[in-house]
């Protein structure tokens, strides 16, 4: 605001005057002045912009009212002074006054400028700019005006013409210049107010791109063989542009100053000593100093359009790669960092912690678990630990690592039971897909952007399933060792009859081998030798039936016969068995008399047949 009131201020004092307002020129024709046909005829040979600068002339010289101390020319002395000159003649004469005639139009037609604009402009600032212009150029054409009448008066025509020809118009060729300055400083204020409004409607970046741009372009020491732009130009530049187009124009150089600031800031990362830095530092400067060249080379153009079509085009391939390479850079030199920071993290942690750690890194970046979860890569987990630090790795790892301790529990409680087993397959097949299952939970808990949300989903995956075969697997080692161990002497017809038990009870029913386990832990040894008294002193007969017929009988369909019924009497003494047992909801000594009732008929007489087979086959 102080600058444009400064700029109205200048403009005043460039026209000090104090006289009173414009008045109109008498306006004529040859017909009412000129009786005389031969001044008449020398007329009509004249242009018409001659012709207006003679009637001035003559209206001067017939006037009493300017300088009236010197005569008026008569009419008689008006035909005589035009039938005396050629054309020519005529036409030299008046040279000077169709020129201050045309700035005085000039003048009027800026003034009428200024008066029209109501929006730049302070209207009692106007009016007296206006009434300056007015009244200065009143008096100019007035001194003018008594300038012609003192060069007219003389008794030669020539002496006259050459004076009146050679009447200086400087003064009222300075009014003009003043006029147009005024009018020019005017448009430069609406220009300015204009393409400050059409900035204003810019977001943030596009301004900032815009502003790098008008600096390039008035920067005098870029390329200095193109146009610098003054002020006024840039204003003009936007005001022909527009939002729109200014909008479309900056869209690249908004990149290019993003790649910039990108590039500058990862180059600022990178340590001092490495002379990668100082080398794509020096690259940066010479390409954000060849992108201006080529900003100064587009905008050299007549054609505002043209310039905006070049600016928008300009390629910024150049800086990006450099912003590329910074980054790479950048990347190696946190990569390096961040797997020393968690190394010396992971340095702090007990083996168990360690332990818990890496099985959960090694699943993370495991390909073949869920591959629909994100795969973490070194460098994410090496991120990962440094965003953790120690404390929060052992809150983390915490839970893990129980369920280690559960895993290699189950393992090795599953590796002491016997191979023959048939439970010792099924825990270790449980086993193995409950780590997998845990393994999943651990990547469906890591999939997250948030470091924090991933450490909690993680330390929050339950472990009960592992623990539930860990402690499956201890029960069944326990009836093996404190049980199975110390049956009798005779320990091989107990332990057949404690593992026919073991198979037959789940088999085609909802009792597992474990709730059996918990059976025969509750009851305990003695008891468990009672229930199993009868079964262990009958069992002998399945084993020599079996032996029999398996190993001794050659004639295959004999053989065939007698196993297809020695699978029928199993059936049936397991099914004995399992209504016997009753899932082992009756009283212990209700059981036991159920097994009392069992009978191994079927085994006696299949033993018989194979006897009698043998008998004949062994004559």
């Amino acid at each position: 605001m102080q600058k444009w009131l400064k700029s109205i201020i200048i403009l005043c004092s460039l026209l000090s005057c104090n006289t009173q307002g414009n008045k109109p020129d008498n306006k004529t024709n040859f017909n009412l002045i000129m009786p005389n046909t031969k001044a008449k005829a020398t007329t009509k040979k004249l242009n018409l912009d001659v012709n207006e600068a003679l009637i001035f002339l003559i209206n001067i010289l017939t006037n009493n009212t300017i300088a009236n101390n010197i005569k008026i020319y008569t009419d008689e002395k008006i035909n005589a002074f035009i039938m005396y000159f050629t054309p020519q003649q005529i036409d030299e004469m008046v040279t000077n006054i169709i020129k201050v005639i045309e700035i005085k139009k000039n003048i009027k037609d800026n003034i009428k400028i200024l008066n029209d604009d109501d929006n730049h402009m302070p209207t009692h600032l106007k009016m007296s700019l206006i009434n300056q212009l007015n009244e200065k150029l009143e008096k100019e054409i007035n001194n003018y005006k008594i300038a012609i009448k003192i060069a007219a008066n003389h008794e030669s025509f020539d002496v006259a013409k050459i004076n009146i020809q050679n009447i200086p118009i400087t003064n009222i060729t300075k009014i003009k210049d003043e006029a147009k300055r005024a009018v020019d400083v005017q448009n430069t204020i609406i220009i300015k107010a204009n393409a400050k409004a059409i900035e204003a409607k810019l977001n943030p970046s596009e301004k900032d791109a815009l502003k790098f741009i008008t600096e390039t372009l008035q920067d005098t020491t870029i390329n200095k063989n193109n146009t610098i732009y003054t002020d006024t130009q840039i204003n003009k530049f936007i005001n022909y542009l527009r939002e729109q187009q200014i909008k479309e124009m900056v869209e690249n150089t908004l990149k290019a100053l993003e790649e910039i600031e990108n590039a500058k800031a990862n180059i600022k990362i990178l340590h001092d000593y490495k002379q990668q830095k100082a080398e794509l530092s020096k690259q940066l400067t010479e390409e954000i100093n060849n992108y201006k060249i080529a900003i100064k080379i587009a905008a050299d153009h007549e054609s505002f359009d043209i310039t905006k079509i070049n600016i928008q085009n300009i390629p910024i391939t150049n800086i990006t790669k450099i912003k590329d390479e910074a980054k790479r850079a950048v990347d190696v030199q946190n990569t390096i960092i961040i797997k020393a920071n968690a190394k010396a993290i992971e340095a702090k942690l007990n083996p168990s912690e360690k332990d818990a750690l890496k099985f959960i890194i090694e699943t993370l970046q495991d390909t073949t678990i869920n591959k629909n979860n994100t795969i973490y890569t070194d460098t994410q987990i090496n991120k990962f630990i440094n965003y953790l630090r120690e404390q929060q790795i052992k809150e983390m790892v915490e839970n893990t690592l129980k369920a280690l301790e559960e895993i290699e529990n189950a393992k090795a409680n599953i590796k002491i039971l016997h191979d023959y087993k048939q439970q010792k397959a099924e825990l270790s097949k449980q086993l193995t897909e409950e780590i997998n299952n845990y393994k999943i939970a651990i990547k469906i808990a890591a999939d997250h952007e948030s470091f924090d949300i991933t450490k909690i989903n993680i330390q929050n995956i339950p472990i009960t399933n592992i623990t539930k075969i860990k402690d499956e697997a201890k029960r069944a080692v326990d009836v093996q060792n404190t049980i199975t161990a110390h049956l009798p002497n005779n320990n091989e017809k107990y332990a057949y009859a404690l593992i026919y038990l073991t198979k037959t009870l789940p088999e085609g029913n909802s009792y597992t081998y474990d709730k059996f386990n918990i059976f025969i832990l509750n009851i305990g040894l003695d008891k468990t030798k009672d229930m199993l008294t009868h079964l262990a002193k009958e069992f002998p007969k399945v084993s020599t039936t079996e032996n029999a017929v398996m190993s001794y009988i050659k004639d295959i369909s004999q053989k065939s016969k007698l196993n297809a019924d020695l699978q029928e009497a199993h059936k049936d003494l397991q099914k004995s068995i399992r209504t016997a047992f009753s899932n082992g909801t009756l009283p212990l000594d209700a059981i036991k008399q159920n097994f009392k009732k069992i009978n191994f008929h079927k085994f006696e007489e299949i033993k018989a047949q194979a006897d009698l087979i043998l008998k004949n086959q062994f004559p």
